[in-house]
């Protein structure tokens, strides 16, 4: 297994390629019941056919923590190149309502990420 990045800002996020070749990215942050329905989502959307990392393992305890594993898709933008047209944003959008999962057939994604994180004192 081999180490091919290392990131994070809610999580800790490690890209690794295995023994088998396949390219994994798992992430690892504190337990908390959303992750459950972040994954659902994830694998339903994925399913569909919307270009996202297809998830391999869910929220699974990792000490006092969980990990979740994914797909590792290297390249691509972060932004399309719009030129600053809302188009391309407002297509991406639509594309991405019309491929998920309705509320009621998902776990609680609730609460928000960011509602979990403490504001800095400064």
């Amino acid at each position: 297994m081999a180490e091919l990045f290392r990131a994070g800002h809610l999580s800790a996020v490690v890209g690794l390629r295995l023994v088998d070749g396949r390219e994994v990215v798992v992430k690892v942050r504190e337990p908390a019941e959303r992750l459950q329905g972040c994954f659902e989502v994830q694998r339903r959307l994925f399913e569909s056919g919307f270009r996202c990392p297809e998830p391999f393992v869910g929220p699974t305890p990792l000490g006092d923590y969980v990990a979740t594993a994914e797909r590792h898709v290297p390249g691509g933008s972060l932004l399309p190149d719009s030129g600053r047209a809302a188009a391309p944003f407002a297509e991406a959008l639509a594309a991405l309502i019309a491929a998920a999962p309705s509320h009621p057939d998902v776990p609680s994604l609730a609460p928000a990420a960011m509602d979990c994180v403490e504001p800095r004192r400064g």
